[in-house]
């Protein structure tokens, strides 16, 4: 299928090695701030969560959203479509990001 290596899209795939799965370290490792949580909770809708129902790391960010208490405050949109170079941001057509006036025009997010 492919991937991102080291930010370009390359159609080799080092997910697999030798018939196993490798999943890479997270560079995200540490608890998410209390000041973090403050400035999504103190500023309603400007940040925007983009999840798929197909990803297990956007799903555990989306059960996050949920626990904290954020669902009020942080929109989530939900990726679908066909998965080509990521996830499908608005099932492959053009999206305008809400609150700004940039246009995703391959409409795909590189999520997972």
């Amino acid at each position: 299928m492919g991937m991102l290596i080291e930010g370009k899209w390359n159609h080799e795939d080092r997910i697999f090695s030798n018939g196993n799965y490798v999943r890479q370290t997270s560079v995200y490792s540490d608890r998410i701030s209390d000041e973090i949580i403050g400035n999504i909770t103190s500023e309603p809708d400007r940040y925007l969560l983009i999840g798929s129902n197909s990803c297990q790391w956007s799903h555990r960010t989306m059960l996050f959203r949920e626990l904290k208490g954020l669902t009020g405050c942080l929109p989530l949109h939900i990726a679908h479509g066909p998965r080509r170079e990521g996830y499908a941001i608005n099932g492959g057509t053009p999206w305008i990001v809400p609150g700004t006036t940039e246009e995703i025009i391959h409409g795909s997010s590189p999520l997972c």
